[in-house]
């Protein structure tokens, strides 16, 4: 009531547009950031100078925010019509910025979509996810919504010719695997791209994989668990590793990707 439905706040690298009665919004203004030592590997990454950054399951959309001065093309994608709204106001400047109001996975289409409203941290193409981690207000809480499906491949054929190179973050609550399958095409014909994706055994099983399938995929890929590590500019510009045999037993984020950037 005394701000309003929106307002600015905030962060260590810039100001967003947040609803005001949400609480994910209100950790963002008091931590003045929510995800500091991701979004500094994600700076290293955006400073690679990708044809194409793509940020998947934005939310505020701190990442974006994070590196939009580079002036690189950046589709900033939320599912959730509430924060997207707000994603406009904050990127509505910046030129290099296009805001998607979907959801990416693996079909074009519809689905639906669930939130919760009084915390924006939580949401996803599967209820089981939100049942999972409710918040406050419970059941009561939750939004349904059907919103558009895109490939990632089809929307960016479809919005920029094909790019030689590019940078993915993708957070969307244990679908980032259907995000992977749906640009496999896309990423097959980049020089060399890079992906930062979360990686959560519960949320994944909730989204219905299997979580060995998964982390068997992605270790098809160059790539590291960052483990709260901050990465090094070098360390991504050559990512050589292999991932760990046996997938991580705990949340975390991973970093893979394809091709030495020299």
């Amino acid at each position: 009531m005394r701000f309003g439905k929106q307002r600015w706040i905030g962060f260590d690298w810039g100001m967003l547009v947040v609803r005001s009665d949400d609480y994910r919004a209100f950790s963002i203004a008091k931590t003045s950031g929510t995800q500091k030592g991701t979004i500094k590997t994600w700076k290293n990454l955006a400073s690679l100078k990708p044809n194409l950054i793509v940020d998947v399951g934005a939310n505020y959309g701190e990442f974006s925010a994070a590196i939009a001065e580079l002036g690189i093309s950046t589709l900033v994608v939320e599912a959730n019509p509430w924060i997207a709204d707000c994603l406009k106001l904050t990127f509505e400047s910046k030129q290099n910025v296009s805001v998607i109001n979907a959801a990416i996975t693996d079909t074009d289409g519809e689905m639906p979509f669930y939130f919760n409203r009084g915390y924006s941290g939580i949401s996803s193409l599967s209820k089981k996810v939100i049942n999972a981690n409710w918040f406050w207000g419970g059941v009561t809480q939750v939004q349904r919504v059907t919103v558009k499906t895109y490939k990632l491949d089809s929307l960016v054929y479809e919005l920029h010719k094909t790019p030689k190179s590019m940078v993915l973050k993708i957070d969307v609550e244990g679908f980032e695997f259907a995000v992977i399958k749906g640009a496999l095409s896309l990423l097959n014909k980049c020089d060399w791209w890079r992906a930062l994706l979360e990686f959560h055994p519960g949320g994944i099983i909730d989204a219905g994989y299997k979580v060995e399938e998964v982390w068997q995929a992605y270790r098809n890929f160059k790539g590291l668990v960052l483990d709260q590590n901050v990465v090094r500019l070098e360390d991504v510009q050559n990512l050589c590793t292999e991932l760990p045999k046996m997938p991580p037993l705990y949340g975390c984020d991973i970093l893979i990707g394809k091709g030495c950037i020299y």
